[in-house]
C-alpha cells in the first residue's frame, strides 16, 4: 500500500517500481524482481497508475509522477500478469 503526502493509499504494479536508491531508467525491479514489506521505492515511469486495489480493472485514484518515493506495505500480490505492490 502507498501512502501519498495526502494520506491516500493505493497499488502499484512492481514492474513500474525501481529501488528507492537507484537512478531514473535504471531497472525497474529489485535484483531478484521483487521487493519487501519495509523496502523503500520510487515510481520509474511518468503518469503511472496510482490503483485502489491490486489489478487492471481496479479505480484509478491518481497518477504517480515520475520518481515519487514510497515504502512497500504489502505484497507481492500476481493480477492481470503484473506483481501488485501497496505502496
Amino acid at each position: 500500500e502507498v501512502t501519498t503526502d495526502d494520506g491516500d493509499t493505493g497499488w502499484v504494479a512492481g514492474e513500474f517500481l525501481g529501488a528507492a536508491g537507484s537512478d531514473s531508467g535504471a531497472d525497474s525491479a529489485a535484483s531478484d524482481g521483487l521487493f519487501a514489506v519495509g523496502d523503500e521505492v520510487r515510481v520509474s515511469v511518468e503518469d503511472q497508475n496510482f490503483r485502489a486495489a491490486a489489478g487492471l480493472d481496479a479505480d484509478i485514484l491518481d497518477t504517480l509522477a515520475l520518481d515519487t518515493l514510497f515504502v512497500v506495505q504489502e505484497g507481492p500480490v500476481s493480477v492481470d500478469g503484473y506483481t501488485w505492490y501497496r505502496v
